[in-house]
């Protein structure tokens, strides 16, 4: 199985039951944006299509345990971005 790079090992390992661990399995399964892409833009895209997935919208990688993971995993991979806004120009009669 290859990961892919915005995941950490940890993240794919076996489960640790131990309470010990606990905190050490939260910050291995933090997904990281993408180099240049602005912070807030990666958050606001993310929630955005994880509301999307909520309501029903069919994944573009394999599913997460949680759907804000997937939505993240899916923004990292550059599945789903952000259309930058353009002017539209209405002609004026």
């Amino acid at each position: 199985m290859t990961v892919p790079a915005f995941l950490s090992l940890a993240a794919t390992s076996s489960l640790r039951h131990s309470p010990r661990h606990q905190s050490q399995r939260k910050k291995d399964s933090v997904v990281q944006r993408p180099n240049g892409t602005n912070a807030f833009e990666f958050v606001v895209v993310s929630g955005l299509r994880a509301a999307q997935l909520m309501r029903g919208c069919i994944p573009r990688v394999e599913r997460a345990h949680k759907v804000i993971t997937t939505a993240q995993i899916e923004v990292a991979t550059g599945k789903v971005f952000r259309l930058p806004q353009t002017p539209i120009v209405v002609p004026v009669d």
